[in-house]
């Protein structure tokens, strides 16, 4: 243990995703007069779920998913698919204002800066989680953000990582972990590049095949103890 640089998800581990996620779905859908219930967030979790999964294999860019799984869960609803642009549009100024990075994160973020360089890591849309960051108090506590869009890479790729350790100067992969919720956009991707993984893992989550963690965690504040 003992690591020089920390590259840290933000969706779903520095933050609440599903929280947020699900008050910006049930925001935007009131807007264009769809009634919200538990099953079409069920059918809109499943559709996103599916073309964020195209998206880190390289299938679809990032506008194509932004619109696709709004189309696929129309559909699905059996509603008119036409209006998919247009409500995802408004879905993506609506989801960062919900997103709120807890005081507990900017706090972990805190303790964390004075171990190791952190560089948020994360697949999000640049604006919006820009905004988020910006916003949340944890910018004096970083050293950079990779955002595939930005980037031009999703997690998994290499070149992602590639990135994502380029914005500390000197930074080796021996003394490198990442820190995030997906096993197969954090993990596996970090792994394949050759660095150390810690899965925030809360939920107690079955992994999957062939997807070996270096660490698990259920509570974020576990980092400290691998740092």
């Amino acid at each position: 243990m003992g690591y020089d640089l920390v590259l840290l998800d933000l969706d779903g581990t520095l933050l609440n995703f599903e929280e947020a996620q699900e008050k910006a779905f049930e925001k935007t859908l009131g807007e264009f007069g769809i009634v919200y219930s538990e099953k079409a967030l069920e059918v809109y979790v499943k559709a996103n779920k599916r073309c964020w999964e195209e998206f880190e294999k390289g299938l679809i860019t990032k506008e194509e998913l932004f619109i696709a799984r709004f189309t696929n869960f129309l559909e699905e609803m059996g509603l008119d698919s036409g209006k998919a642009e247009r409500i995802s549009e408004r879905y993506m100024q609506i989801l960062p204002v919900c997103k709120v990075i807890p005081p507990e994160s900017v706090e972990l973020c805190g303790a964390l800066s004075k171990r190791a360089d952190i560089v948020i890591a994360t697949n999000g849309d640049a604006k919006g989680q820009m905004m988020v960051i910006e916003s949340s108090g944890i910018m004096p506590f970083i050293k950079g953000v990779a955002v595939s869009e930005k980037v031009g890479y999703p997690k998994p790729d290499y070149r992602f990582f590639q990135y994502a350790m380029a914005l500390v100067s000197d930074a080796q992969k021996d003394k490198t972990i990442i820190v995030g919720d997906s096993l197969t956009a954090d993990i596996k991707g970090g792994a394949d590049f050759g660095i150390d993984t810690c899965w925030f893992n809360p939920a107690y989550s079955p992994s999957l095949k062939g997807i070996e963690p270096t660490y698990i965690i259920k509570d974020l504040r576990q980092i400290l103890d691998l740092v």
